[in-house]
């Protein structure tokens, strides 16, 4: 058996495996141990796209994927946006990061918390005025790959304002 070394997403083809060994009652253990992947990714895959019956489809996970436009990837265009948050040290408080792909913009704005609530008021406000009649697409949680513009600014945001400071009140 041969583990991925590194990070590599997981194939349609990987996605199709999970289903049908999930299906047949294999554990997350054996799953990887057949696809030579971490039994945490097999872990990680199937809860993030488990459907309300906690079942899993490939087709589904995999559409998550590929579902924002071609032209978003491309960085042709401005008004796309990708957002996130950077974690403080210690504390709930949070800063939001949201930068436009094509041009670089970054908006930056600390959260108290981070519940779901105060980040989609926060992004609302910071974006109101730009984003009127925009769509958005979201990045799948812990997929740091769909969101590359925005992890960046995210790195350079830790190096120039320690975690401790983001937490201060």
């Amino acid at each position: 058996m041969e583990l991925h070394m590194g990070y590599t997403h997981l194939s349609q083809d990987e996605r199709y495996q999970i289903q049908w060994l999930h299906r047949g009652g294999l554990s997350s253990h054996l799953i990887g141990r057949e696809l030579g992947r971490a039994h945490s990714t097999i872990l990680r895959e199937l809860a993030r796209n488990a459907g309300a019956d906690r079942s899993y489809e490939h087709r589904t996970a995999h559409r998550r994927l590929v579902q924002r436009p071609a032209i978003v990837a491309a960085r042709r265009r401005v008004g796309d946006w990708e957002g996130d948050t950077v974690v403080g040290q210690g504390g709930p408080a949070r800063v939001l990061t949201l930068v436009e792909r094509k041009t670089g913009f970054v908006r930056l704005r600390r959260l108290s918390n981070g519940t779901a609530r105060a980040v989609s008021r926060a992004v609302a406000h910071a974006l109101i005025d730009t984003m009127l009649g925009a769509r958005s697409y979201f990045a799948d949680p812990y997929a740091a790959w769909q969101r590359g513009s925005n992890e960046n600014v995210n790195g350079l945001l830790c190096q120039y304002l320690p975690r401790a400071a983001i937490s201060a009140p």
